[in-house]
């Protein structure tokens, strides 16, 4: 006797897949003889695994006469797939303020309708950025669990999109001072000048300026070098 199982194939949804299909496609029964199935095929997490089947025959009398059969299976298969989700860091931006730029949101989307019913994602995003410019907000880890605190990330195909944070530098105009004389043979210069804002606390800016003119005439008080550093002396 053969006996053949169907096969099933499902998304992940944290419940066991089983199929109770079994036929008997090679061979028969003596007559009054009658057919015990039981069925062991199972399949909970993603993966794939034989729909088994145990069968038993009983005479007339209810004895058991498997032993007197020859028993093959065809078992199919019963396969999960995983769901698919896609967790999105947030983009943040500011402008720079001396301090770390951090925005540890997330949205998660998925074409599986999302997390199984009862399950939680534990999302870690470590992107940083404290200096003007612009990073990707990374997204460290992402795990998933059941409603009993079980690990069940393996069942999922986790999609990463990263955002950006984004610093951008403060505006700050440099003026340098304008002057006047009547010739008198030597150099005039002004290496005072005005700054258009206050810097951030504990900042300060060095500023060289070299503009300089002998004769008559005038030239623009050029502002050769600025330097901003931190109460640090970092620049």
């Amino acid at each position: 006797l053969t006996f053949t199982t169907s096969s099933l194939e499902a998304l992940y949804d944290g419940t066991p897949l089983t199929k109770h299909d079994c036929y008997m496609t090679k061979g028969r029964l003596k007559d009054g003889h009658t057919l015990q199935i039981e069925y062991k095929g199972s399949q909970t997490d993603v993966g794939e695994s034989d729909n088994v089947v145990e069968v038993r025959i009983l005479d007339q009398l209810g004895a058991d006469v498997t032993s007197d059969y020859n028993i093959t299976y065809d078992f199919g298969t019963l396969k999960v797939n995983p769901r698919v989700i896609t967790i999105t860091s947030s983009d943040a931006e500011k402008v720079y303020d001396g301090k770390p730029l951090r925005d540890n949101t997330y949205t998660l989307t998925s074409e599986h309708k999302g997390l199984v019913t009862g399950h939680t994602a534990n999302v870690v995003i470590s992107g940083e950025i404290t200096n003007a410019g612009a990073v990707t907000n990374t997204v460290k880890s992402v795990k998933v669990y059941d409603d009993a605190g079980k690990d069940v990330t393996g069942n999922y195909q986790i999609m990463t999109r990263e955002g950006i944070l984004q610093v951008d530098p403060i505006p700050v105009m440099i003026t340098s001072a304008s002057a006047l004389k009547v010739y008198d043979g030597e150099p005039l210069s002004a290496e005072t000048y005005q700054l258009s804002d206050m810097l951030l606390d504990g900042h300060q800016e060095f500023v060289k300026i070299t503009g300089s003119l002998t004769e008559v005439g005038e030239t623009l008080n050029t502002i050769e070098f600025v330097q901003i550093t931190d109460k640090w002396g970092n620049d």
